[in-house]
């Protein structure tokens, strides 16, 4: 005999499951009654064994004063929120559960919720934002750093409230990108509730703008209103002259520009220069009888959806139409008219078109495609 013997084992494979894994495992939050819903708690979902996981939560207690979105899933790394959904409670300290069910090995997991609510006082600072002739200004962004950070604008008259902001020291200004404001900013240091309003008179703000440009032609607009005139110290690499469109005697020669005005200008390289001058914001374009039919057109300083153009009387906006090299003639990228960029606009009648720019200046890959011809702010290069 060898000693070794031959011997059937039998092997059971199983199919490996899924395991959750959660971050963070508890959630602590605390908000002064009456105050603004706070900013959402992500909730991290891992799966750390086999398979893939399907999960669904659930309120233990079924809390009406908190709320899951998503409330269910299938992926092995996935993300839930936990909102609140009203402060609007008494003070004091509230308890939920969150169950996590679904098919892992550890279904039923739980996170422990706790909600404590405070009388903690708040304040508010509140005033008016005025143009140097005294006329209310409205859509003017003013936000308030320090213990708590809080943005609003300013509405039709002018006014504006920073709300439920707690005790502490704080720093109150106009974040305009068009406008500068006198004061500058107001300082609470700290806040209470003796402070007198914050009043502000804003200024159109003198800034700069890159113009980008292909070689070759180019529809243009002059984004803002040029330090200089003149189109060869403006932009050195154009060819002059340049040709803006006049009703009675169609394409016209210009050595000069004008500001917020769309031209043809033909360019010896592609490149980009920065234009200084003043910012606009708002913009109005006057059309008489004889501009009805195609024109060229151009907006203000920043971004204008062509859906927020104002119309007197309703209706003369007929269509609009950009201009690029390589693509030909495209209806305006994200609906968006642009600093920088030449327009074709239909116009079916005699009247106005009201043009306001955004603060923020968004992108999209279709709009940075297409960035040349167009403008960046400095701060985004």
């Amino acid at each position: 005999p060898t000693g070794i013997e031959d011997r059937a084992t039998k092997i059971t494979i199983r199919e490996p499951v899924p395991m959750m894994q959660v971050q963070p495992p508890a959630i602590s939050m605390v908000v002064s009654r009456n105050a603004p819903l706070p900013p959402p708690v992500p909730v991290i979902i891992a799966n750390i064994g086999g398979s893939t996981l399907s999960w669904n939560g659930v309120l233990a207690s079924g809390a009406t004063w908190l709320a899951l979105q998503p409330d269910q899933g299938t992926a092995n790394l996935d993300t839930f929120m936990v909102q609140l959904t009203t402060t609007d409670l008494n003070v004091g300290q509230y308890t939920e559960r969150i169950v996590l069910e679904g098919n892992a090995a550890n279904h039923g997991l739980e996170i422990p919720v706790t909600l404590t609510v405070t009388a903690q006082r708040v304040y508010s600072v509140a005033g008016t934002i005025r143009a140097p002739t005294g006329a209310p200004m409205e859509f003017i962004p003013v936000e308030a750093t320090g213990e708590r950070y809080a943005v609003t604008e300013s509405d039709r008259d002018g006014k504006y409230l920073l709300d439920f902001l707690p005790s502490g020291d704080y720093r109150v200004a106009p974040t305009s990108f068009y406008f500068e404001s006198t004061p500058a900013e107001r300082n609470y240091t700290p806040l209470n509730n003796y402070e007198a309003g914050a009043d502000f008179t804003m200024r159109p703000r003198t800034g700069r703008l890159l113009l980008r440009y292909h070689e070759g032609w180019n529809l243009i607009a002059i984004p803002l209103l040029p330090d200089v005139s003149d189109l060869q110290l403006l932009l050195p690499d154009a060819i002059p002259p340049a040709y803006a469109w006049d009703p009675d005697s169609g394409y016209v020669r210009r050595w000069t520009v004008q500001g917020c005005t769309a031209y043809w200008v033909k360019f010896t390289k592609r490149d980009s220069i920065m234009i200084a001058g003043q910012l606009v914001r708002d913009l109005t374009v006057p059309y008489s009888s004889a501009q009805t039919g195609w024109n060229l057109f151009a907006g203000p300083s920043g971004p204008c959806p062509v859906a927020e153009i104002a119309q007197a009387p309703s209706g003369i906006l007929l269509s609009a139409y950009a201009y690029d090299p390589y693509y030909g003639y495209l209806p305006p990228v994200d609906g968006l008219i642009e600093a920088g960029k030449g327009y074709f606009v239909k116009i079916g009648a005699a009247g106005n078109l009201f043009l306001r720019a955004h603060e923020s200046v968004g992108s999209s890959p279709a709009r940075t495609m297409l960035r040349f011809p167009g403008v960046a702010r400095p701060d985004d290069e």
